[in-house]
């Protein structure tokens, strides 16, 4: 006995209705995330992110020194009272006082104005003649054979280096004699030091809590037209 368990369909629905790459049979895959890596690239943001606010607030930092420096002056101090509480003082703001180097900038022509002008400042140096290179022999030419050396005038550096003091005190080029101007000894440099501004804080909190209440913005000016 034949048991009938035909479907009713053609042998072509069939292969249709399991043909490979049909979008209605297909089953999607779950998009992985990659976590791991969006992790990373949150941390190289951050990163990027923060040296871009380093750089903005060093600006401004270095623009807030600025004015500090012009309306204290140098060697300038004041304590800063909280606008938030008037008897208190949380920072104390004080500018470096003024000083100068001396640097030597041109060694041979300080030498030579010392040679001008100052004698006893000079000292003999022995030294081979002009072409004769063998200085493993300088003793034994010394002792022997003399006539290959002579002896010249030279200026120790020590002494330049006292010429680079004594600027340094008077703030400007000056020679041991008091020289100052078209008379002073070429060469040397005096600069004045360049401005520090200290910030030494009582109570730095005062700063957020001065944020928060909407007196001062994030770079620190006045709001509402207090100041």
């Amino acid at each position: 006995m034949t048991t009938d368990i035909s479907t009713g369909m053609e042998q072509a629905d069939v292969h249709e209705e399991i043909q490979p790459g049909d979008p209605s049979t297909e089953v999607e895959a779950p998009v992985v995330e990659d976590t791991a890596v969006k992790a990373l690239n949150a941390v190289l943001i951050r990163a990027a992110v923060a040296n871009r606010n380093a750089e903005r607030f060093n600006k401004v930092d270095e623009a807030a020194k600025a004015d500090v420096v012009r309306v204290l002056g140098r060697k300038g101090s004041l304590p800063v009272m909280n606008p938030l509480n008037a008897d208190e003082e949380f920072v104390q703001i004080t500018v470096s006082k003024l000083t100068y180097t001396a640097k030597v900038v041109d060694p041979s022509a300080s030498k030579e104005w010392v040679k001008e002008r100052y004698a006893d400042k000079v000292e003999k140096q022995t030294r081979l003649m002009p072409g004769t290179t063998e200085q493993h022999v300088f003793n034994v030419l010394k002792q022997f054979a003399p006539y290959l050396l002579e002896e010249v005038d030279v200026v120790p550096d020590h002494v330049i280096n006292e010429l680079a003091l004594k600027s340094r005190l008077a703030q400007r080029p000056m020679g041991f004699g008091g020289e100052v101007g078209v008379d002073a000894p070429p060469g040397i440099v005096v600069e004045p030091s360049a401005p520090k501004v200290y910030v030494t804080f009582r109570n730095p909190s005062v700063v957020d809590d001065l944020i928060v209440s909407g007196i001062v913005d994030m770079e620190g000016n006045m709001l509402g037209g207090d100041e």
